[in-house]
Parts: structure tokens; C-alpha cells; sequence
């Protein structure tokens, strides 16, 4: 059972392209302890949401030729992958506007063929090199933002200063592989 779990959770978040959870398990685990400005509630509600709409997105029939992952931070939702029409991707909108306590929703999904397994890997490794960069960065509460990669672009969301998120882009942009650092965060202040 316990493997099952651990494939369902390595399955997600390569298909959303995260893995900040295996940092933040790792830093708990370690004593580390991460700080994160959003409430303990809002970080839950965060994370029900994501898996609702990524599991109504991943068994809809009509996207099952689509790659479609969805990140959530504070309210606010990213899609991101590749649809092969424009009604794909407005089907996964719809999807992911039809949720409670979304704010706003970024939608970069490409029309386009799908990315290869090999290029979702290689996004997960950038997503990994970008999160231990910026834990290892002095100054930057790398806790405060959410690192998506697809196909090579890095999409930082999160609650942060300004100048916290101007270090949190350019630490992500210096990282080997990554074409793009997209910013859509909520900034303090």
C-alpha cells in the first residue's frame, strides 16, 4: 500500500511538474524548519484544490490526449502542458475555474503536441535545481514561492516582496536548462 501511495505521489507531481513537497518532507525531516506565508488553511485548501482539478483533468475523456498539469499557491492556479486544440485547453480551464477559492487562473498551456516523457523528466530535474538553489541563495525565503517547470520554462508563483522575487528569478534564470522565467507572483507591500 504504502508503495502504491508513493507512486500515485511521484506520478502527480511529475505531472504537474512540481516537487517542492519532497523539499519541504526533506527540511522537516531534516528539523529545518520552512516558513511559508500563506495560513496553515490556506496551504491545505492549496493542495485539495490542486489534486481535485488535476484528477478531474487527468480521467476527463476529452483531455486524455492532452499533458496538463495545475500548480496552486495562495488562491491562485497555473495550468501549464500542452493541448492539442484550444477547446482542450478552455475544457481545462473551465475545469480548474469550476473550483472553490480560486482567485485567478493562469492558463499557459500550449496548443501543440505533448512533451515526451524524457522532457517532463528534465523538467523535474530543472524544478530540482532551481528549488536547491534557491534554498542554498542567502536572503531568499525560497519557502514563499512555487517552482513549475514545463518544457524548459520556469513559472515562479508565490507571496513575496518585490525584491525577494527579483532574487527568486534570477537565481531560477541562472540555472542550467531553463529558456524562461515567467513571474506570477503576489507581491507584499
Amino acid at each position: 500500500m504504502k508503495t502504491k501511495i508513493t507512486l500515485a505521489f511521484l506520478a502527480f507531481t511529475t505531472l504537474s511538474g512540481c516537487v517542492p513537497a519532497a523539499f519541504v518532507a526533506g527540511a522537516a525531516a531534516s528539523g529545518v524548519i520552512v516558513a511559508d506565508n500563506r495560513s496553515f488553511k490556506t496551504m491545505t485548501i492549496d493542495k485539495e484544490t490542486t489534486l481535485k482539478a488535476q484528477v478531474k483533468i487527468n480521467t476527463d475523456a476529452e483531455l486524455k490526449s492532452a499533458h496538463i498539469g495545475v500548480a496552486m499557491f495562495n488562491h491562485i492556479a497555473l495550468l501549464v502542458g500542452q493541448a492539442q486544440t484550444p477547446e482542450q485547453s478552455q475544457k481545462a480551464y473551465d475545469i480548474v475555474n469550476q473550483q472553490p477559492n480560486i482567485k485567478r487562473i493562469y492558463n499557459e498551456i500550449t496548443i501543440g503536441s505533448v512533451t515526451s516523457q524524457e522532457q517532463r523528466a528534465k523538467d523535474v530535474w530543472i524544478t530540482t535545481k532551481v528549488r536547491t538553489r534557491m534554498l542554498a541563495e542567502k536572503g531568499l525565503h525560497s519557502a514563499q514561492t512555487k517552482v513549475v517547470t514545463e518544457n524548459n520554462i520556469v513559472y515562479l508563483l508565490g507571496l513575496v516582496t518585490h525584491s525577494q522575487g527579483n532574487l527568486a528569478a534570477l537565481v531560477a534564470s541562472d540555472v542550467a536548462g531553463v529558456q524562461k522565467v515567467v513571474t506570477l507572483f503576489e507581491y507584499l507591500n
